[in-house]
């Protein structure tokens, strides 16, 4: 952080702390597949200069291992507002302003981000109706669609808690303005 930014809180509520813990659990899966992901590239590209005897569907297992890397960890990330934002514009703008801009950014991804869950549910229902596996290790590619297509509600439920704390600051601005005029 920047001298001069706030911590941001996490977003209050049972909810808040519902969508906090799910996306936590969902993110230490996401180590975990990746720490998978790097031994099964270490003994692989061992094996292939080693011994000549690489790992058989390697690269299918890790394009499986990296779709559930990145919507395990998608909603914490989003939880936490650990996205990249640039902000060069906004520090000079007044509250209110920034306020105003922060719903609509949040509006804006929120949009993108249930089109994207959307989509991802329309595909895994697909691929589950098709019970479509990997070529060479016919593993269910159809599970793990399913998978990221749930892991990817923890990504809207994280920005609809932000878009709520977004407007509240804003109306609470606009209130504690109102009471400070004469």
């Amino acid at each position: 952080m920047g001298e001069g930014d706030m911590e941001i809180p996490p977003p209050p509520g049972p909810a808040g702390r519902f969508v906090g813990r799910v996306s936590y659990v969902l993110a230490v899966g996401a180590a975990i597949v990746l720490a998978l992901m790097m031994y099964i590239t270490f003994i692989d590209v061992t094996g292939r200069f080693v011994l000549n005897r690489p790992i058989t569907g390697s690269v299918e297992i890790i394009l499986l291992m990296m779709g559930l890397l990145v919507f395990l960890g998608i909603g914490l990330t989003t939880f936490e507002e650990g996205h990249i934002r640039v902000d060069v514009l906004t520090r000079i703008m007044p509250r209110r302003l920034q306020a105003l801009v922060n719903i609509v950014v949040h509006v804006l991804s929120l949009t993108i981000a249930a089109l994207m869950c959307w989509q991802l549910w329309v595909v895994a229902l697909d691929q589950t109706r098709e019970l479509n596996e990997t070529q060479v290790l016919g593993l269910p590619v159809w599970i793990v669609a399913l998978a990221m297509a749930a892991c990817s509600f923890t990504m809207v439920a994280g920005l609809l808690l932000h878009l709520r704390r977004a407007g509240l600051s804003l109306f609470s601005e606009n209130n504690s303005r109102r009471r400070s005029d004469p």
